[in-house]
């Protein structure tokens, strides 16, 4: 190998070397870091229900892709953020994420493929449970009110197979009922009577 050869090789491997340090240098950890709330805006404590995201401004900017998982590692969200100096950027857009009770990571990264040099947040969701209402209750349907008949008790028989009471003798002191038309015919023939017996001479005995 000529020696002008070996003298152009010698920069160009340098250059080589220094653009691999460039892009490991590039290729660092996110500066934005991640903000979770609850639905109601409120930041989130120790475990969440429904929630969003947002990724923190940067001075300069910073943009990348960022996905959730769940226990198996699985991927259940995923998308790209990008912040400025003063904007943030919420995920998702509008509403919030609903998934299952457990316990999920949020990885980002500024760069198309997320790998080790990313950021990370553990997420632990854990809804109550829904409570169903009770059922009303209906109110019973009056219906109209019967009315009850007593039994008439037949002459001579029982009402409903009790003993029929004694009739008692009448409290009146009068044996016979008066009637004054017939007192008065009794009075007035005993008058005629009288009279008759007065006007009928009595027959003389004759002097033996």
């Amino acid at each position: 190998m000529s020696r002008s050869r070996r003298l152009f090789l010698a920069p160009a491997a340098a250059a080589a070397i220094a653009l691999a340090g460039a892009g490991a240098a590039l290729a660092g950890t996110p500066v934005s870091a991640v903000f979770v709330f609850n639905e109601d805006g409120s930041p989130a404590g120790a475990t969440v229900c429904a929630f969003y995201v947002e990724f923190g401004a940067v001075e300069g900017g910073e943009s990348g892709s960022w996905a959730l998982f769940d226990s198996s590692d699985a991927t259940v969200e995923s998308g790209t953020y990008e912040v400025t100096s003063g904007e943030v950027d919420r995920h998702p857009a509008s509403g919030t994420f609903s998934v299952p009770n457990g316990t999920y990571v949020l990885a980002w990264d500024d760069e198309p493929q997320i790998d080790r040099s990313r950021g990370e947040v553990e997420i632990t969701v854990e809804c109550a449970a829904a409570t169903e209402a009770p059922a009303p209750t209906e109110a019973p349907t009056e219906g109209p009110a019967q009315e009850t008949v007593a039994p008439t008790a037949e002459a001579g028989g029982d009402v409903g197979g009790a003993t029929p009471l004694p009739t008692l003798p009448p409290t009146s002191t009068d044996s016979a009922p008066r009637n004054p038309g017939l007192s008065g015919l009794l009075v007035l023939l005993g008058l005629v009577l009288g009279a008759v017996a007065v006007v009928t001479p009595r027959p003389h005995r004759s002097p033996r």
